[in-house]
């Protein structure tokens, strides 16, 4: 579980580089030969928000990791699911 964690902190960590280097990029661009990165802004503000909610996710994993999703069948409250038909209400 740690590799995952590890690869998704890359992932996310990456996405903030690729924001340096668009945004270093188009200043370069812009000052050297008067051009600009087409669409740079919006790119970088859509990486941002993905590197952003990215984060919130896995801090959400880390601090509370029995919400890992549920599972059919698994047991609840009143014990384990029913198998077969649907079973009476108690």
């Amino acid at each position: 579980m740690k590799r995952l964690f590890s690869a998704i902190e890359t992932v996310a960590a990456l996405f903030l580089l690729l924001i340096a280097l668009l945004t270093a990029g188009n200043v370069l661009l812009r000052y050297a030969f008067s051009m600009q990165i087409p669409d740079w802004f919006d790119g970088t503000q859509m990486l941002q928000g993905i590197a952003m909610f990215w984060g919130i996710a896995l801090r959400n994993l880390l601090r509370h990791p029995h919400r890992r999703g549920h599972r059919v069948g698994a047991p609840g409250p009143q014990g384990p699911a029913p198998h077969g038909p649907a079973a009476p209400p108690p």
